[in-house]
């Protein structure tokens, strides 16, 4: 190694041009770090079948459905007449609980 220069111009011009090449050499060793991993990728893909182990999860959107009450209405198709409708009673209410307790009564 040589004796440091006496003229600080030069040294600090000396230190420049040698961090302006660790510069460049970062750049480049980042760069094909960045190209050998995508290389190593797709070897990888196209050597190995892949797949998850995972299941997958379809996901398939429905309609919401309706609840239908009574007799359901036939499907009429064109050209066909409707048939006849049936009258059937309407269900039964159920007992609406409002939250009052039954009367007590007396055991004998």
């Amino acid at each position: 190694m040589s004796a440091p220069h006496p003229d600080p111009a030069v040294r600090v011009a000396a230190r420049e041009a040698g961090l302006r090449r660790l510069r460049r050499l970062n750049r480049g060793l980042v760069l094909l770090a960045v190209a050998l991993c995508a290389g190593f990728s797709a070897v990888a893909a196209a050597a190995l079948p892949g797949g998850s182990r995972a299941p997958r999860r379809t996901v398939v959107a429905t309609r919401p459905t309706t609840v239908l009450r009574g007799p359901m209405a036939p499907d009429v198709s064109a050209g066909a007449a409707p048939p006849a409708a049936t009258s059937a009673p309407p269900p039964a209410a159920a007992p609406v609980d409002q939250g009052v307790p039954p009367p007590v009564t007396a055991q004998s």
